[in-house]
């Protein structure tokens, strides 16, 4: 392909629009939009050592789950269950978590 060749590419209007619509549409998609999952938080005291139980809505059992925000020097691991109504978690860290925010994902 000749370098005037893709002048012509770049340069044609309806390749422009094109990528203006591509990245607006883009630009608005969330995490949540592209993956089949949604987010939890926990606005409570985890303890250290501590495991607790989490529902969700995924209509099956989860794949896992991603931390989006936590605060406290927790470790979070996953914990016994994990089925399709509830998932739960342990905080193997050494200090009390206080807020957490997860997302639980589906493949």
């Amino acid at each position: 392909m000749k370098a005037g060749s893709l002048n012509r590419i770049f340069s044609d209007n309806s390749y422009s629009d094109n990528v203006d619509e591509l990245n607006t549409g883009l630009s608005k998609l969330s995490f949540s939009d592209n993956i089949n999952g949604h987010y939890v938080e926990i606005d409570r005291d985890i303890v250290s050592g501590s495991e607790i139980n989490i529902t969700h809505n995924l209509k099956g059992s989860p794949s896992g789950f991603l931390i989006a925000r936590q605060n406290g020097n927790g470790f979070i691991t996953t914990g016994k269950f994990w089925d399709d109504k509830k998932i739960s978690i342990i905080n193997n860290g050494p200090a009390t978590i206080t807020y957490l925010k997860i997302f639980i994902m589906r493949d």
